[in-house]
Formats: structure tokens, C-alpha cells, sequence
């Protein structure tokens, strides 16, 4: 846990992990005008002129003088997640969407129109087609964002990816859960003082027209194959989650004078 010196927050926003309807409650509570939502980046220059900012940016871009902290997902129920959201884009109403993306990222979008949902196979096929280095980032997604800067991914085994973003876990200063929304974000909004954190839904739902279903056994197994680093991420968080409550009450008490005395300089 570290000390901070000053009151900025920053939310590392891992892709379907709620974190749209995180963002709202923040501009909800502080206001639009201290509030940068999908922001590409999380540095000093940015907080000059917000006081929270979030966005899809990897733990080793972000500045540590700021109050940060993240949301997690089952890993099977994310990976699905990120699947029928990408999958949108090839909707004839999304093209013009799609066709902003780079080229490379395009090209990776594409194939998936032609791979069959609900096979499987077919979705062992496309994500095994996955080159390591694509600009389209979804295997072990929530581990890579933890583990490294977006621009310096490279490759480690599933034990490695997953104790190296567990130890910079470690350095926030609040993690949650999507599955547990309400109830983490009513205890960081009490850890930051704030009032109490609106009533949340899950905003962002995927347009897909077709549908990953992750409880399909065979589609289960394919998909754990490609998140085996975040599901070693997930357990241990969940473990920390259910430490003895007085520690837990212990470790929020101390972010809580901290960020008291901060604010209050």
C-alpha cells in the first residue's frame, strides 16, 4: 500500500469489467468537469485539469501519484464478454466504427464475423490465429494490463504473467469485482469519503447479435484455455477479498487517513 501526495484518482479500466458504469458514478459524484472518462492516458499533465481520470490503460502507464485502483471479472465471463463486444463491429450499422480503426486492428476484427460463436472449435481456432504481438489485445487481458505497459508486453508463462500482475496489484490501493459491483463500490466510495455510491447497472452491453455461451462445456474449456494467467489473478484477489474482516477494516483505515490528511492539506 503506498502513501500518496496528493487526491487524483485513477481507474485502470480493464474491458468488460463494469467499468462504464464505474466511470458514470464518478462523474455522477465529482461532475463532468473533473472527470476524463476513456482516457489513452493517466499522467500528471492529465490530472492537471481533472481529478479522476480512467480509461483502458496498463498499470505501467499510469502515474503512482494518484489514488488507483481497478475492477476484476470471472475470467471466463470477461474473455466471452470482450468476444461479442469486438464481434459487434462487423454489424453492417457498426462499419463506419469499425473502419476507424488502424488497419491492424481491422484485420483482426474481420475474421471474427466468419467464426461460429457458438462452436467451440471455431473459437479455438480464432483465438489460437491470434499472433502474440496483435494490436487486438484479448488473451489474458486482465493479467496483461496489470503486469506491464501497453507498449512493453512480452511473453511469459501463465505463472509468470499472473505472479508478476499479482505483485503489482499489490501496489493499489482498492480492487473489485463486477460480480460483487454495488457492494465494492459502495466501500471505495467510503474509503474516499465520498457520498454514498449511486444505484449501478451494467452499461455497455454488447450489441452482438450472436452470443458466447460460456456455460456450454466445450466452449467453457476452450475459453479457459486462453485465461489461465487471469483466472490465477482472479483466485488469488478473491482471496484477499475474504482475508479475516478486521484486516481488511485495518488496511481501509489506513487508506482512509491518509487520503484524509490529503485532502485536507
Amino acid at each position: 500500500m503506498q502513501k500518496k501526495t496528493s487526491s487524483r484518482i485513477g481507474f485502470l479500466h480493464i474491458p468488460k469489467t463494469a467499468g462504464v458504469s464505474i466511470g458514470e458514478a464518478f462523474v455522477e459524484q465529482l461532475g463532468a468537469n473533473q472527470c476524463t472518462i476513456f482516457s489513452e492516458k493517466m499522467t500528471d499533465d492529465g490530472f492537471a485539469q481533472r481529478r479522476f481520470i480512467s480509461g483502458h490503460i496498463y498499470f505501467g502507464d499510469a502515474t503512482r501519484d494518484a489514488f488507483l485502483f481497478t475492477f476484476l471479472r470471472d475470467p471466463i465471463r470477461q474473455i466471452a464478454s470482450h468476444l461479442m463486444w469486438i464481434d459487434h463491429y462487423n454489424l453492417p450499422q457498426f462499419q463506419q466504427e469499425l473502419e476507424a480503426f488502424p488497419a491492424n486492428i481491422q484485420a483482426r476484427i474481420r475474421p471474427l464475423a466468419k467464426t461460429d460463436l457458438s462452436s467451440a472449435k471455431s473459437i479455438d481456432r480464432y483465438l489460437a490465429e491470434l499472433p502474440r504481438d496483435s494490436a487486438l489485445r484479448i488473451i489474458n487481458l486482465q493479467t496483461e494490463m496489470l503486469a506491464f505497459r501497453q507498449q512493453g508486453v512480452v511473453h511469459k508463462s501463465n505463472r509468470e504473467l499472473a505472479d508478476l500482475a499479482i505483485q503489482n496489484m499489490g501496489e493499489l490501493d482498492f480492487f473489485g469485482f463486477s460480480e460483487t459491483l454495488q457492494a465494492d463500490m459502495d466501500t471505495l466510495f467510503q474509503i474516499l469519503e465520498f457520498h454514498s455510491a449511486p444505484k449501478l447497472s451494467h452499461l455497455n452491453a454488447s450489441p452482438s447479435e450472436r452470443i458466447v455461451d460460456h456455460r456450454l462445456p466445450d466452449v467453457k474449456r476452450v475459453l479457459s484455455r486462453y485465461v489461465e494467467a487471469d483466472q490465477r489473478l482472479y483466485e488469488h484477489a478473491l482471496r484477499e477479498k475474504n482475508r479475516p474482516t478486521i484486516q481488511k477494516r485495518n488496511s481501509f483505515s489506513l487508506i482512509r487517513r491518509l487520503y484524509r490528511g490529503i485532502v485536507g492539506a
